[in-house]
């Protein structure tokens, strides 16, 4: 299993941001895949402040990974290098 966890601060209040459940595969060998957070916008007014959001997931994984990268839009957020399996 993959997991991930981590924190992500949204400019506005209001805001959930969970990941996508499904892992997307970039390249075969290494295998390098893209780990995608889903940002959900308010339905009301918001503050407008700096707000940290947890945010984990868990993906399982067929074999080793080389590299994961946290996405949010056409943003990497981070790369996570040499994933292993258990």
């Amino acid at each position: 299993m993959l997991h991930v966890t981590g924190t992500v601060v949204a400019q506005t209040g209001g805001y959930r941001i969970e990941f996508v459940p499904e892992l997307t595969v970039i390249k075969s060998y290494p295998v390098q895949m893209v780990a995608q957070l889903l940002p959900i916008p308010p339905q009301g007014p918001a503050t407008q402040a700096l707000v940290p959001h947890n945010v984990r997931w868990q993906w399982p994984l067929a074999g080793p990974a080389g590299t994961v990268a946290i996405r949010c839009g056409d943003r990497t957020l981070a790369n996570i290098n040499v994933i292993g399996s258990n």
